[in-house]
C-alpha cells in the first residue's frame, strides 16, 4: 500500500496535494511549493500499481478512465480525505491527489471577512464563491454549510463532483449527490433536486446556461443557493454568468433575474506566508446592495469596482484592499501583494504611499 504511505506522509508534513508520475519522485506542495517525498524515481509499472491503489476495484472508475483518459472521484486513505484525479500522460498513469482537513474548519479560522463568516444567514438568493484551482473554494462552501448544518433545522442538497467533505451530524438534513454515480449531471440533478423539498443547495459548478438558468429560478422561488466559478475577479464572475447566453435578449432577461436574486460574491486567493509557515486568504467581496443590483439590471457592470472600492460600509472590499491590510500585519511581502494584486501598478503605488 505504497500510495497509502506517501499519502499518510504528505498529511503529516501539511501538504496539500500529492503527485505521482512517470519518471518522477512522489512530490507533495507544502505551502504552494512542490517537494519531494521520496527519493525513489517512478516507472511505469510504479505508476500503473499506485493508479490501481487508488482506484481500487471501481469498475466505473476504471471504465471512466479508459473512455476519457482521467477519472475524478474522493475516498478515504485512512482517517484521510482525498479529491483524487487519476490520469493518462505519455502512455503512463499519473495522479493528483488533494488531501482534504479531517475536520471541516469554522468559519472563523479561515482568514475571511466579517461579512463572509455571515454568509450562513442569508434566508434565499445566490451566493457566488470564485477563485482559481486549489485556492480553498470546497473548504470555504463546507464551512458555510457546516454553519447552515449546526445551526438550523434545514434540508441541505448538494451536488458535487465529486463529493469532498462529509458533513457531521448536525440540526439539518443533508443529502449529497455525486455527478455520475447518484445523477448524471448538475442540470438533471438540479431539477430533481427542486422537487425533494431543499431549503439551502449546493451546485458544485455552473459550466453552463441551462444550469445557471435553473439555478436562478431556485433562488427566486425562495432557495438559498451557493455555487462557484471559476473567475479572476469578484465582479466578474457577473459577466462570466452572462457570458453563457450569447443571444441578447435571453441575456437581458438573465441581467435582470440576476440583479434581483445575487446576493454576494467571493473572490478568494491563498497567498504564501511571509513567514513561511502556512498560507494566508486573500479576499474580494462583492455585496449585492440595491446600487449593486441597479448597476447589473442597467448593464454598467464596469462600475462595480468603483463600488467595491468605494463603499466598504456595506461589507464590499477589493483585493487590493484585503492584500494591503495583510501586508500592514506583516503576513505577504511587498512582493507577493503587487504578484496578485489585479492591478499591480495601482498596488505598488499604494505600498509606497502606506
Amino acid at each position: 500500500m505504497q500510495a497509502y504511505k506517501w499519502i499518510e506522509k504528505a498529511y503529516r508534513h501539511r501538504a496539500s496535494d500529492v503527485h505521482f508520475s512517470i519518471d518522477e519522485h512522489p512530490k507533495c506542495r507544502i505551502d504552494g511549493t512542490l517537494r519531494n517525498l521520496d527519493q525513489a524515481v517512478l516507472d511505469r509499472k510504479d505508476c500503473r500499481e499506485l493508479a490501481r491503489e487508488l482506484i481500487g476495484e471501481n469498475g466505473a472508475l476504471i471504465k471512466k478512465l479508459k473512455q476519457h483518459g482521467s477519472v475524478d472521484f474522493a475516498r478515504d486513505v485512512g482517517k484521510i480525505r482525498c479529491r483524487i484525479n487519476v490520469y493518462s500522460q505519455r502512455g503512463s498513469l499519473a495522479a493528483a491527489i488533494r488531501l482534504l482537513p479531517e475536520v471541516i474548519p469554522a468559519l472563523e479560522t479561515l482568514g475571511l471577512p466579517s461579512i463572509v463568516q455571515r454568509f450562513w444567514q442569508i434566508p434565499k438568493g445566490l451566493v457566488l464563491i470564485c477563485g482559481p484551482t486549489g485556492s480553498g473554494k470546497s473548504t470555504t462552501l463546507a464551512s458555510i454549510l457546516n454553519q447552515i448544518n449546526q445551526s438550523k433545522p434545514v434540508h441541505i442538497m448538494t451536488l458535487e463532483d465529486p463529493i469532498e467533505y462529509l458533513y457531521p451530524k448536525g440540526r439539518a438534513m443533508i443529502h449529497q449527490r455525486e455527478i455520475g454515480s447518484d445523477v448524471i449531471d448538475y442540470r438533471q440533478g438540479l431539477r430533481a433536486a427542486l422537487r425533494e423539498d431543499p431549503d439551502v443547495l449546493l451546485i458544485g459548478e455552473m459550466r453552463d446556461a441551462e444550469t445557471v438558468k435553473i439555478a436562478l429560478e431556485a433562488a427566486e422561488t425562495g432557495h438559498l443557493i451557493f455555487s462557484t466559478l471559476h473567475t479572476p475577479t469578484a465582479d466578474g464572475a457577473i459577466d462570466r454568468m452572462l457570458s453563457l447566453f450569447p443571444d441578447q435578449n435571453q441575456a437581458a432577461q438573465i441581467r435582470q433575474v440576476l440583479s434581483m436574486n445575487l446576493k454576494a460574491v467571493l473572490w478568494q486567493q491563498l497567498l504564501p506566508n511571509k513567514n513561511r509557515t502556512g498560507r494566508v486568504c486573500a479576499s474580494e467581496v462583492l455585496v449585492a446592495t440595491t446600487a449593486v443590483q441597479n448597476l447589473i439590471r442597467q448593464n454598467e457592470r464596469e462600475q462595480l469596482y468603483n463600488f467595491m472600492m468605494t463603499e466598504s460600509r456595506f461589507g464590499s472590499q477589493t483585493m487590493e484592499a484585503d492584500l494591503l491590510r495583510l501586508w500592514k500585519d506583516g503576513a505577504i511581502s511587498d512582493q507577493t501583494a503587487v504578484y496578485f494584486a489585479r492591478d499591480a501598478k495601482r498596488m505598488k503605488e499604494t505600498l509606497k504611499k502606506s
